[in-house]
């Protein structure tokens, strides 16, 4: 994935590191973690999350965390879709959500992918994911604990079924925690 995105934006820098411990060893205006977050799936890891994003945020910025759901928005779904390529090469699958233990943290997501190659002979893979669904107060907590002032940015529903985003401001220097 490095590769590929150092080619299409080689005038960004490409770090390959992990979400919960990395530390560069600077801080940034803002931010931003995506939906990459959903494979944290204990609430320790999360919050070393939340502190790698403080530790690299500056005093006065903000860290952007949008996710694909929180417990009280997650509900199972199944999508499909799929791409033609002009090459004769093809796409369709499934993408089937569901729950492994409402009590708990994680979901599973399974892709069932029909890839046709140019020749048409087509073949089946199967990709399983684990992800991690926290409930809104527990996020909440974890983006607090390293020193973060936390907003939930409400998101119109009938665009973003599940998303949630919360908006988290470091203070400026000097200002009470």
């Amino acid at each position: 994935m490095l590769a590929i995105s150092a080619r299409l934006n080689p005038e960004c820098e490409h770090v390959a590191g992990d979400m919960r411990s990395l530390r560069l060893g600077r801080t940034f205006d803002a931010v931003f973690v995506h939906d990459a977050v959903s494979y944290i799936t204990t609430l320790p890891n999360l919050e070393h999350v939340a502190a790698t994003a403080y530790v690299h945020t500056r005093p006065g910025g903000a860290a952007l965390f949008v996710l694909d759901c929180v417990r009280e928005t997650f509900a199972p779904d199944t999508e499909s879709s799929g791409h033609d390529g002009a090459d004769g090469r093809a796409l369709r699958y499934l993408e089937w959500t569901h729950d492994l233990d409402p009590s708990g943290t994680t979901f599973a997501v399974d892709f069932a992918c029909l890839l046709r190659d140019r020749d048409g002979s087509i073949r089946t893979v199967h990709d399983w994911h684990v992800n991690g669904v926290f409930a809104l107060a527990e996020w909440r907590a974890a983006l607090a604990t390293p020193g973060f002032a936390v907003d939930v940015v409400p998101l119109d529903p009938a665009v973003h079924e599940t998303q949630v985003m919360f908006a988290c401001r470091r203070p400026a220097a000097g200002a009470p925690r």
